[in-house]
């Protein structure tokens, strides 16, 4: 099941990362004066409800040793941290290993199960984005992170919004005016609503669509290969009362000896939902990437486990 780890690794960042070092902490250890440099950077910050993310665009600067410091620092301004919280040691690779100091521990241990899942969350989605990998650990002055709700003794993945979290998808008959509504903030969340998960096609192919920090993304993947895209949605428009066109930003991909390279492209999805009302299996077919070859997917699960033990059954 080599795909899997492919797929897992798709993440939301479209851009190689300057400040992608092997390890990095929050004082520099050069005698020689470290460059300078300023990166786009999406803070992941709980919403007005704590029931959800929010994303902040901003510009983090700081010499590739000051980086995790500083984006720490920009959450606690942003108030998803609380003060006194700091960053001891960041590695970087292929996961992250994040030290914390005891105001983190602390803060953890003095808020309800919300508010630990919105301050975990904040941390984990804005690193793993910034840094473009896919999962991370987290201790406290080097000791294992454990609080009231939980252990984090395991690899921790992006946190998605609670809020987007739900049993099933909605109604069929409701679908029209989710539609109709686009590309209302509302209705893009219930078009993703019903998409939510992974789908299967028969020949191979699957796609994922999903929510993080408040921002539809979606992921392309063929099974059994190292075929894989990602990429956040940038735009939607209705296009008939049960289709839509939405576009999305891929991230590019260098070569490596497992992978083909991928540019960073712009590409419309176009997703035909008329067999919602009529198969009670509920498939859609989607234009993949833009080259004009259609397939038909139905639900395989909400997680690639899932979806990967229903295409392969």
């Amino acid at each position: 099941m080599g795909l899997l780890g492919v797929a897992l690794a798709l993440t939301l960042s479209s851009c190689d990362n300057p400040f992608d070092t092997p390890t990095e902490s929050g004082s520099p250890t050069s005698t020689d004066e470290p460059p300078v440099l300023s990166e786009p950077v999406a803070l992941c910050v709980p919403n007005g409800n704590a029931d959800g993310f929010v994303t902040v665009d901003t510009v983090a600067t700081g010499t590739p040793g000051e980086i995790g410091t500083t984006l720490i620092s920009m959450l606690v301004d942003a108030g998803a941290l609380p003060a006194g919280v700091e960053m001891i040691n960041l590695v970087v690779g292929d996961q992250l290993q994040l030290d914390m100091n005891a105001a983190f521990g602390q803060a953890l241990n003095q808020t309800g199960s919300a508010g630990e899942y919105m301050i975990m969350g904040s941390v984990i989605n804005t690193l793993l984005a910034f840094f473009d990998v896919e999962f991370m650990s987290i201790t406290v002055e080097g000791e294992a992170l454990i609080t009231g709700h939980a252990i984090y003794d395991q690899p921790l993945t992006f946190y998605n919004d609670q809020r987007t979290v739900w049993d099933g998808p909605l109604e069929l008959g409701d679908l029209p005016g989710t539609v109709a509504g686009l590309p209302d903030p509302q209705a893009i969340e219930n078009l993703f609503r019903y998409l939510k998960g992974y789908w299967i096609s028969d020949n191979g192919q699957f796609v994922d669509f999903r929510t993080r920090c408040a921002k539809p993304v979606i992921s392309f993947g063929l099974w059994d290969s190292e075929y894989g895209r990602a990429g956040v949605m940038t735009g939607v428009e209705a296009t008939g009362e049960f289709t839509v066109n939405a576009t999305f930003l891929l991230r590019g991909r260098p070569a490596s000896m497992e992978t083909d390279a991928y540019p960073e492209e712009s590409t419309v999805v176009k997703v035909d939902l008329t067999r919602f009302p009529l198969d009670p299996s509920i498939t859609l077919v989607i234009a993949q990437l833009g080259d004009g070859q259609e397939f038909t997917y139905v639900r395989g699960g909400d997680t690639l486990d899932e979806a990967y033990d229903e295409a392969h059954q």
